[in-house]
């Protein structure tokens, strides 16, 4: 048999309504209780620590106050229903407040109306009996709370599977069946969201705690399933991450919990594909404090998904035993998720093993060195293991390829280790590390038209790269040469070729009569990194501002996972130009401005098409005045170190105001001919002088030095 809970729909008005709510996912002390065929949240008094999550609702900006029903019942606390006001009070998902308040409280069924401070989605209820001289909150008695109803407003319930929920803390984010078959147990796992008296070592807050009696009258099990929504990739592979704790008397047996995702509900289908399991006949989960990742005895700890483009799949536990005697577990969870697990598209990257790669030497200098595999008498201190030695003497180019297998719309990252053990002075020698779309034959140069990524070292190359005494790695200490302006790079998902190639080139050449002595060149740890579909927009470009004239922009550059591609600039909604972000020097200047206001913006792209939100500054353009004479006024020195006279031949009183390159007015002044005007506490910089008299506006660019 199999039990779920059941979908419910509610008035679009109410905000809480217990007779809606699973009582086994409120916190310790809430219950759901039926007094006179109406539901109510019993809430057990602990201080100001009463307070759970419940079912997630948006309520609107239009709500402005809200009713519900309420009884209080005297208990251990010592004092009287008179002496304590009914505080009731609504979180957002963070903790913050969104209404508080504390009314007098009443043995007998009362109605309250609370306002709505803020409107936002409520998460958290809080319920506390309030001394009515003082803060503080008794402990002991009891409050009843009926439906929260918003009076006027909107109010939207939001898809609890959209919450969260990996931090075990709040149940409502989860959905819970019994997953037993004929033959579980009536009576199944019991849960308790954000406990907190106990915790895995690796956990962080409350945890989930699950617990079970199987009462062992026959070959009965308890399987109990806790599930709900996420997002996953096709063709991404993903793994389990989470923290898990045994505290059962004398330690589980005949146990499991294991972690998977589904692509279908798995209530409705079984086709949860497993990825990690704890279980006791596997030898894994007594007396276990510790992660699913590390700890891990069964399954195959990874599952790549099937298919292209965002998917709704399930994440999915499993926990249970399986007796024929009375027998119980009780165990603890906590930030249960799924990773994606970055896989290698290259195969012996460790320079281990020969066979491979595909090794050659120029055809005109064969057999003028050698290739080393799994060497170990030295390595790249980034290395790790055996590495691959290439050594070299004369005129000599050494080659190490290999095809991989890539996936068009991913994104990628090549790396790997290098360490020069030449004893001799090196000169006119070259390495490379290549990923490349066309498979290398003998010394076939490559550049951005037929390679992404190109790092590269030389001797005859600029400071600092044409120094070939290091010790380190292609994406730190290699100039970078190849087509995505990023180390990072994303093939394509238009492309069909997938299959691509990554070449190792290293060699010395005896050209204009210098004799090269051997070169030692050492590799290892050669990576082509699938860092799968991106879809992380970049950040901002920050401190965007403009120059005194207004015309020239600068930004600090933006970050992105994969890498920043472009900057794209705007005139108001009119973009102007695309700026590679490789060449780019975080600047760009504006050729045709028109004269007036302008909003200016840049936005960063990464080379999957994900842009960041756009960064603006608003500048005025003046055009019209081009020297310090005009109809009406003098403006003098402009340029000025602080001190500028202004002088009118008007015979009307005139007004002055200055404004910022950006707009904004700093001060007016009322003059008759002459005025001086101090501007030696504004600072360096560009400003705007608006001269009104007799009707007509003037205007001045006033250039502080």
């Amino acid at each position: 048999m199999l039990l779920t809970f059941a979908a419910y729909f509610i008035n679009a008005q109410v905000i809480f309504d217990p007779a809606t709510v699973d009582a086994s996912k409120l916190a310790n002390g809430f219950d759901i209780v039926v007094i006179n065929d109406t539901s109510y949240l019993q809430v057990v008094l602990d201080g100001w620590n009463s307070w759970t999550y419940i079912p997630q609702f948006d309520i609107g900006a239009d709500v402005t106050s809200f009713t519900f029903k309420a009884k209080y019942a005297e208990g251990t606390s010592g004092y009287t229903f008179d002496q304590v006001n009914t505080f009731f009070k609504l979180s957002d998902p963070s903790g913050a407040e969104l209404t508080a308040n504390g009314a007098a409280s009443d043995t007998a069924t009362t109605e309250y109306t609370q306002s709505m401070a803020t409107p936002g989605i409520a998460a958290v209820l809080q319920v506390a009996g309030q001394e009515t001289i003082g803060w503080s909150a008794v402990t002991g008695d009891t409050i009843y709370i009926g439906v929260v109803t918003a009076v006027d407003g909107t109010v939207t319930e939001v898809d609890q599977s959209d919450i969260d929920g990996t931090n075990m803390e709040n149940g409502f984010a989860w959905s819970i069946a019994n997953y037993g078959g004929d033959d579980a147990v009536e009576d199944d796992a019991y849960y308790t969201f954000n406990y907190t008296d106990n915790a895995p070592l690796a956990g962080s807050g409350g945890c989930v705690r699950i617990q079970a009696v199987n009462p062992g009258t026959g070959t009965q099990m308890i399987n109990s399933l806790l599930y709900k929504k996420i997002k996953v990739m096709g063709g991404v592979t993903y793994s389990v991450s989470g923290a898990f704790k045994d505290i059962t008397p004398n330690m589980v047996s005949n146990f499991w919990c294991e972690a998977g995702i589904s692509p279908e509900d798995p209530t409705v289908v079984d086709s949860i594909h497993y990825i990690m399991g704890i279980n006791t006949w596997e030898g894994c989960g007594a007396e276990l404090d510790g992660t699913f990742e590390d700890d891990y005895c069964k399954y195959d700890g990874s599952y790549k998904v099937p298919g292209d483009g965002e998917l709704d799949y399930y994440l999915v536990l499993l926990t249970g035993n399986w007796n024929n005697v009375a027998d119980t577990f009780d165990v603890l969870v906590d930030e249960l998720g799924i990773e994606v697990v970055l896989t290698d598209a290259i195969t012996g990257g460790n320079m281990e093993d020969s066979l491979a790669w595909i090794t050659y030497w120029r055809a005109d200098n064969a057999d003028t060195g050698s290739f080393k595999f799994n060497y170990t008498d030295d390595i790249p201190t980034a290395g790790e293991g055996g590495c691959l030695k290439i050594n070299s003497f004369g005129n000599s180019g050494a080659f190490a390829k290999q095809a991989v297998t890539i996936n068009p719309g991913h994104a990628y990252r090549l790396a790997g280790a290098f360490k020069n053990i030449t004893t001799d002075p090196i000169t006119n020698s070259w390495i490379e590390l290549i990923c490349t779309r066309i498979e290398p034959v003998l010394d076939m140069e490559f550049n951005a038209a037929n390679a992404y990524v190109i790092y590269e070292r030389n001797t005859w190359m600029v400071a600092p790269y044409n120094d070939m005494d290091i010790d380190g790695t292609f994406e730190d200490d290699f100039n970078f040469r190849g087509a995505p302006y990023s180390k990072n790079f994303v093939i394509a998902d238009t492309v069909t070729q997938t299959e691509w190639f990554v070449l190792i080139k290293a060699g010395s050449s005896n050209g204009n009569g210098v004799l090269v002595p051997n070169i030692d060149y050492l590799f290892d740890e050669i990576s082509l990194t699938d860092l799968g579909i991106d879809e992380e927009a970049p950040s901002a470009p920050g401190n965007l501002a403009a120059d005194a004239a207004g015309t020239t922009i600068t930004w600090d550059a933006s970050t992105d996972n994969i890498g920043v591609y472009k900057y794209k600039v705007s005139d108001g909604t009119t973009e102007v130009a695309t700026i590679n972000a490789k060449a780019a020097d975080n600047s760009y200047t504006f050729a045709d401005l028109t004269e007036g206001a302008h909003t200016l913006g840049v936005v960063a792209t990464d080379q999957s098409g994900n842009e960041s939100s756009k960064s603006t500054v608003d500048v005025e353009i003046v055009l019209s005045v081009e020297n310090n004479e005009i109809d009406y006024f003098t403006v003098y020195p402009n340029p000025s170190e602080g001190i500028v006279n202004i002088t009118t031949e008007s015979n009307s009183l005139a007004t002055l105001e200055v404004y910022t390159i950006t707009g904004k007015l700093l001060a007016t002044y009322e003059f008759d001919s002459e005025f001086v005007l101090d501007m030696r506490t504004a600072g360096a910089g560009l400003y705007i002088l608006y001269l009104k008299s007799e009707g007509k506006v003037d205007i001045s660019r006033l250039i502080i030095e």
